[in-house]
């Protein structure tokens, strides 16, 4: 299992995190927990979206030094 620090997504201010515990599988990240800053796991609480919003953070996060690879290999010097 795996753990990513997501925004609390019960936090309109976007100012708190939640340590979200998560596995791999073929269909992206399987939340297991998201505990706050009180250690309360908060998971059982999110709708739906909540919990799309905690997934596409981890997916973004995990993809992005991908992506700036591809873009990094994309460039080509200057002068050619």
């Amino acid at each position: 299992m795996l753990i990513y620090c997501c925004l609390d997504p019960q936090d309109p201010y976007a100012e708190r995190e939640v340590q979200v515990t998560f596995e791999w599988t073929v269909g992206g990240p399987r939340l297991i927990a998201a505990v706050d800053q009180h250690d309360d796991d908060i998971l059982p609480d999110l709708v739906e979206v909540q919990r799309d919003d905690l997934r596409r953070e981890i997916v973004d996060a995990h993809r992005l030094p991908t992506a700036r690879l591809r873009e990094a290999l994309s460039v080509t010097p200057a002068g050619r």
